[in-house]
């Protein structure tokens, strides 16, 4: 949402489609990057909290055998790699004077 009121400020002239896709894309990348630390942080191994974390505990069979640390990089690494992948998306094609 700050991307989008960012946005804004823009002149209508200087925003265009491609503009605006990248700027969703970039709005899933911080709410899924976001939604992991805070499912993570919060999970207290009750099963109450209906989030991302608890879920991918159950997908995966893991909800039963306990949380340890282990699992929690098997999550945040398999999170993190589909923010990559957006954020591949996101940056391809861009130039490189404006990744720095």
């Amino acid at each position: 949402m700050m991307l989008w009121c960012d946005a804004l400020i823009h002149k209508p002239s200087e925003l265009n489609q491609e503009i605006l896709e990248k700027l969703k894309l970039l709005g899933e990348v911080y709410e899924i990057e976001c939604t992991m630390a805070r499912d993570i942080s919060k999970w207290s191994g009750s099963g109450v909290e209906s989030n991302l974390y608890t879920y991918w505990l159950l997908m995966k069979g893991k909800f039963l055998k306990g949380e340890n640390l282990d699992t929690r990089l098997e999550f945040s690494n398999e999170i993190l790699q589909i923010s990559k992948e957006k954020k591949d998306v996101i940056f391809t094609g861009l130039g490189s004077y404006l990744l720095n």
